[in-house]
């Protein structure tokens, strides 16, 4: 059963290094060729379709009724028993496309764990994303993992920076975080974060060494 986990004990300090993950670590490779492939339409008919729900599925939607929602709106006219057989591939093709840190992000990622900085997740997705990422072969690199599937609230609003706030046993301004969202940096900085807008690695790179977490 997925959950946010806690920081571990050694991992506890004055001030906490948050990611979002998607495109601030990882990017959806492949991820719109192979969601075509499974339901048998263009990856034109999957970019149409794949955020309208994406709010709800990431603040706890099942997988079943987001891919019901999904291929409704495509049209394709599946039975209960045709969508129960293609769940699990279509979930798994999901995971896969955001589960992967691009090289940059993982060389940055290894050098502040190799430094005991405590680095965390915080992360709009679904359960079932979360119940996977402990599998990843990264995971050990974040220490906690926070998604708003399993916490059943989203970024931008203000309740999911308040849990965890209250997890971490920080206030705001004992917390750094970058996310490529607008929303989600205003949102986190209107509580004190020090936020910042995902532009690229090397800006990423640039900011952590700004704010003493790199040299």
């Amino acid at each position: 059963m997925a959950r946010v986990s806690t920081p571990s004990s050694s991992a506890r300090t004055d001030r906490y290094l948050l990611f979002d993950l998607g495109m601030v670590l990882c990017e959806p490779t492949g991820l719109n060729v192979n969601l075509a492939d499974l339901l048998e339409v263009t990856t034109d008919d999957v970019d149409r379709v794949f955020w309208a729900e994406r709010p709800a599925y990431d603040g706890g939607m099942t997988d079943e009724d987001y891919w019901r929602v999904t291929t409704d709106a495509l049209g394709l006219g599946w039975s209960d028993e045709k969508l129960r057989e293609r769940l699990p591939s279509l979930v798994k093709a999901d995971i896969a496309g955001w589960a992967t840190p691009r090289p940059d992000a993982r060389a940055f990622l290894t050098e502040l764990h190799e430094r005991n900085t405590p680095v965390g997740i915080l992360s709009n997705a679904p359960v079932s994303f979360a119940e996977a990422a402990v599998n990843f072969d990264w995971y050990r690199l974040a220490d906690p993992w926070f998604f708003s599937g399993v916490m059943k609230t989203v970024k931008p609003g203000e309740e999911i920076y308040r849990r965890v706030e209250d997890t971490l046993g920080l206030p705001g301004e004992k917390i750094w975080f970058i996310d490529d969202r607008i929303a989600n940096v205003e949102a986190a900085a209107a509580r004190g974060w020090h936020a910042h807008l995902w532009h690229d690695d090397a800006d990423t790179r640039r900011w952590l060494a700004e704010e003493g977490f790199l040299s």
